[in-house]
């Protein structure tokens, strides 16, 4: 993305509010004028008492006094309105910026490192502040004050506007873009290492348990200090780039001052200029440099801004992996919900081009009924989740389809197809608030008594009753107050509450001791009819009273029936069944043994 295309797209954000920015510009104008105004009339009042020149000091003392006044005034008032702008618009592209992830997600966000995502939404965006709050004011500010300061000067005398105008150009435009150049490079590089460095953070932070256990911390300390070197070093050349110009400019306004001076006094020899102006000059040719000071100091600021602004729209950009119809077809509701797989193929896509790659699903075609308890098992990578990620619509099927009662999916809305899901993850995530809105996020609207009742299905409850706060008791981050199996049953709570017609369990029992797995089978199993329910599992404790059960192996559907019909026949799903139980046997011998 260019950085002019960049830039436009940031105006274009700020649309809205231009007329806000436009008093926030003629406030900063009218601020520094007012300021040269100050100075001007202060020396000349100095200058003339000097002198002994006469001088009616009570209309200078008031005329200093109002300006001050008013200097002041349409400072706070540039103030206000460039940072209302500022913060006004970056709260509004967080939410942008997240209602662009959020189609794109979980496919398309897969090389996304959730500390990178964090910095973009927080670090990044906030960098962008300084181009709306200290930028675009300042830059038209930096146009028009110091015009406004040569007419002046012009009406002392042409040459004082032509001695001074070659420095005003050198700093206000040759050092400017110098410095633009120069900085450009570090500044990308310099947001592009803090992502790093925040990722690195984030999974230091989440698997700090692993990092103990594996006395893994030496080595994770060095990661970071290696990032952090880096970072530093991308700082430098930016502080480097900035330091340069600031000397330079620094330089300029000595020789625009000088050359002032020794033209005023050229000019007082030629009685083109009285003595008493030659204060006014100085100060009105010194304050003609101030608005320009304001735009070279912020170069490394818009080159941040401008950086950052890329990783956003970089991310914000790409196209989500599966779209919404343009015209949705209404959902099957109040209806009992067939659903059916018609030779459903899918392949991941590749990061680089393969001679062949091995399809994570093959001409899969089954259905279920409504009501009905369907069991999806295989050895891990046989395609299972696949299966559920192609019916919430993560992705689509490279070949075939899947449709509800007669529906393609793709041509539903994603909103009403995941409102007819819901869904149970071995690692379904937590949210750090409490027990009640944890549970809560399946249905936003349902009241206590319903709430409770999920809980009670989900065997949850007797805990919850437990703790001193009940079901207002917080969570922790990732659920890191509560066991893998207590996260789980929340989780499960949170599924039943959506009352969803279509209920899949991804090995939702997982980290469930065997008398919790039943109990809460049981409780499924008097609902069952009220719902379709797909349980993807590993343990085949958990699909055995299914009512029908379907064996994946490489991808294809490879065996279908009851449980006892598929050990009769002695193939894949039997083969999984004894594994399992010599596993098992071999426990309780050595149980027994012990």
């Amino acid at each position: 993305m260019s950085r002019s295309g960049i830039l436009r797209r940031l105006l274009d954000i700020l649309r809205p509010l231009y007329w806000v920015m436009a008093i926030s510009i003629i406030a900063r104008i009218l601020n520094l004028l007012a300021g040269a105004a100050l100075l001007a009339i202060g020396v000349y009042a100095v200058a003339r008492a000097a002198l002994a020149e006469p001088l009616a000091l009570e209309t200078v003392a008031v005329t200093l006094v109002m300006l001050a006044l008013f200097k002041g005034t349409v400072r706070y008032i540039e103030q206000y309105t460039g940072h209302y702008v500022a913060f006004h618009l970056l709260a509004q592209l967080r939410y942008q910026f997240y209602s662009a992830l959020e189609p794109q997600a979980p496919a398309g966000l897969q090389r996304l490192r959730s500390g990178d995502a964090v910095s973009r939404v927080i670090a990044d965006i906030d960098r962008i502040e300084p181009f709306y709050a200290h930028t675009i004011a300042p830059f038209f500010a930096a146009i028009i004050t110091p015009l406004a300061l040569l007419l002046v000067l012009g009406l002392y005398h042409i040459t004082l506007v032509l001695g001074l105008l070659p420095f005003l150009l050198l700093i206000g435009v040759v050092a400017p873009w110098i410095a633009y150049r120069a900085s450009r490079s570090p500044a990308a590089k310099t947001r592009i290492i803090a992502g790093e460095l925040s990722a690195l953070l984030t999974d230091s932070f989440q698997g700090v348990r692993e990092v103990l256990a594996f006395n893994y911390g030496e080595r994770r300390r060095a990661l970071l200090r290696a990032a952090g070197e880096r970072l530093r070093n991308a700082q430098n050349e930016l502080v480097r780039a900035g330091a340069i110009q600031n000397g330079v400019i620094e330089a300029f306004i000595a020789g625009g001052v000088l050359t002032l001076l020794a033209i005023s006094a050229w000019l007082v020899r030629s009685d083109a200029l009285a003595v008493s102006d030659v204060p006014v000059v100085v100060a009105l040719g010194w304050m003609a440099f101030q608005p320009l000071l304001g735009v070279s100091g912020v170069i490394n600021d818009f080159n941040g801004a401008m950086a950052s602004a890329e990783r956003l729209f970089t991310l914000m950009d790409q196209p989500p992996v599966v779209r919404e119809p343009a015209h949705p077809r209404p959902f099957p509701v109040n209806q009992p919900l067939h659903l059916r797989f018609e030779h459903v193929s899918f392949c991941y896509p590749q990061e680089s081009e393969e001679k062949s790659v091995q399809p994570a699903l093959d001409n899969v075609t089954f259905e279920i009924p409504f009501g009905r308890s369907i069991a999806i098992v295989g050895r891990s990578g046989a395609g299972k989740s696949t299966l559920l990620a192609l019916l919430l619509r993560f992705w689509d099927p490279t070949a075939g389809r899947i449709t509800l009662n007669g529906i393609d999916i793709r041509e539903l809305s994603l909103t009403a197809l995941r409102d007819h899901i819901a869904v149970v993850s071995q690692n379904a995530h937590v949210f750090n608030t409490s027990i009640r809105e944890n549970i809560r996020l399946g249905n936003p609207s349902a009241p206590e008594q319903e709430i409770i009742a999920a809980a009670r299905t989900a065997r949850l409850h007797d805990f919850v009753m437990t703790l001193p706060h009940g079901y207002d008791t917080p969570v922790g981050e990732l659920g890191n107050r509560f066991s893998g199996g207590q996260r789980q049953r929340l989780a499960l709570a949170r599924a039943l509450l959506k009352h969803a017609p279509i209920l899949v369990l991804d090995e939702a029992t997982a980290n469930l001791d065997p008398e919790t797995e039943h109990a809460i089978q049981d409780a499924l199993r008097e609902t069952a009819e009220e719902r379709t329910t797909i349980i993807i599992a590993h343990r085949l404790s958990a699909v055995r009273m299914a009512d029908e059960i379907l064996v994946l192996d490489n991808g294809r559907l490879v065996e279908r029936g009851a449980h006892d019909d598929l050990l009769m026949r002695n193939g894949a799903y039997a083969h999984l069944f004894a594994q399992q139980r010599d596993v098992w046997e071999d426990l309780h011998q050595e149980r027994v043994g012990v």
